[in-house]
């Protein structure tokens, strides 16, 4: 299956502590997407660095998409008012600036969001995206492991016509909620499959207690609550069937991906060189300018 009309770049917000989730967001993201992009920071969201020899053997790894390396410029952080989405919005920012000019609709991701690709191009080439200029796509939200369903659904990823994409409207404090607030006309929230059904599934949960623990101490989030007590007292006994985050109920489905949490990246030959033609690596300065041209629509 694949599109019938229409050019799609998916923009997957990616961190190597979301590695065991790339390879599925990819390849399902490639199904349906004439260009993928991948942002990712040299620092975790906390200003911790990240490991940059994992992130060179994960560029090798999927050299079919385009990394796009962007630097954790503490300076920036006196812009207050962007709050805990400011590094969220700059990957979406860079990415944006990356995307072909050919391309029509632009689908933001997280890594842990995985798009049910057949059911999305039913719904797609069936004229589910037609009538609306933005969409907040409704996703199946899983913890702990990839078989616990919450009961309730919530909406994350956007589809948005690329024609509204600019500077403002990325860089809004409220992250995706913002771009869908700025697009004024014509969208839909919690927007489903054709069979009123999710067509992502979102894995941001599913982790292993070290995984957690590093997941809520690095992330934009760390300091909406004192995460790590909430993290230990989880992992004290098996799945009691609610969270600590969103206090859901579950049910136990068949797991949609094969997840391996344990994966990680190969090693790669000593004479690798260090350099990737589809890896563009990002200087403050290459950020600020991408910020300018793009709020301003100027070149740069």
């Amino acid at each position: 299956m694949s599109l019938k009309s229409g050019k799609i770049a998916t923009v997957i917000n990616f961190c190597s502590n979301d590695y065991p989730f790339l390879k599925h967001c990819i390849e399902k993201a490639k199904l349906i997407s004439s260009q993928v992009i991948v942002p990712v920071c040299d620092h975790f969201f906390d200003g911790t660095p990240e490991d940059l020899e994992v992130l060179r053997r994960i560029y090798a790894e999927h050299p079919d998409v385009l990394f796009v390396q962007y630097p954790y410029d503490r300076r920036r952080l006196t812009y207050a008012h962007y709050g805990n989405a400011y590094w969220h919005n700059i990957a979406r920012l860079v990415a944006t600036y990356h995307i072909d000019k050919e391309i029509d609709h632009v689908l933001f991701l997280d890594t842990d969001e995985i798009i049910d690709t057949d059911r999305f191009i039913t719904w797609f080439n069936g004229g589910g995206f037609d009538p609306y200029e933005l969409v907040r796509l409704a996703v199946y939200w899983y913890f702990r492991e990839t078989a616990n369903q919450a009961h309730a659904w919530e909406e994350v990823p956007v589809l948005v016509r690329k024609k509204h994409l600019n500077g403002e409207l990325l860089m809004r404090w409220n992250e995706r909620w913002g771009i869908f607030d700025g697009v004024k006309l014509h969208k839909a929230a919690m927007k489903t499959g054709h069979d009123d059904l999710p067509l992502v599934h979102h894995y941001s949960f599913v982790r292993t207690k070290e995984q957690m623990l590093k997941k809520v101490t690095t992330w934009s989030h760390c300091n909406d609550r004192n995460w790590t007590p909430l993290v230990e007292k989880e992992f004290e006994s098996s799945f009691r069937g609610t969270d600590f985050v969103n206090n859901y109920q579950y049910k136990r489905v068949p797991p949609f991906i094969d997840l391996d949490l344990h994966s990680s990246p190969a090693q790669l030959p000593d004479r690798s060189s260090g350099e990737f033609d589809h890896v563009r690596v990002l200087t403050p300065s290459d950020v600020f300018k991408i910020e300018i041209a793009l709020t301003f629509d100027v070149p740069i």
